[in-house]
């Protein structure tokens, strides 16, 4: 009996006062909403959006996951895909009118305390600042 492969979505917004990301998960229809503190940068909001979905799984133990992300850049980064893969999470990029209800999502109220932030923050330094 094979389990069906957990769906992740994750997108990033950035806008003018705020940039934030969500990741919805499909398994249990639920979303996580973080605003993310001093970045202004859409890339770089997409990377810590597929970060963050990745810390969602791996502190749910959830098994057979796969990201999705509108973000091509994203999706390709070297330093991002290394991680996923030792942690045996799968991630692709779609297009994004494929990724609406993330897209959506993105533009809601933070659901998650500014904590989860730092915590991601320091997250992606030491992923990063490896290289």
């Amino acid at each position: 009996m094979t389990k069906e492969r957990r769906i992740i979505y994750t997108d990033a917004s950035v806008m003018q006062d705020k940039t934030t990301i969500a990741v919805y998960d499909t398994g249990n229809n639920s979303t996580r909403i973080l605003e993310l503190i001093d970045v202004a940068k859409a890339n770089q909001a997409e990377i810590y959006g597929i970060l963050y979905a990745m810390i969602y799984i791996i502190k749910n133990g959830y098994n057979r996951c796969h990201i999705l992300n509108d973000s091509q850049n994203a999706t390709t980064n070297k330093i991002i895909t290394q991680f996923a893969q030792s942690k045996n999470i799968s991630i692709s990029w779609i297009p994004r009118e494929t990724n609406k209800i993330a897209d959506k999502t993105t533009k809601l109220a933070p659901t998650v305390k500014v904590g989860d932030w730092y915590l991601l923050k320091l997250f992606y330094e030491l992923l990063f600042d490896q290289v």
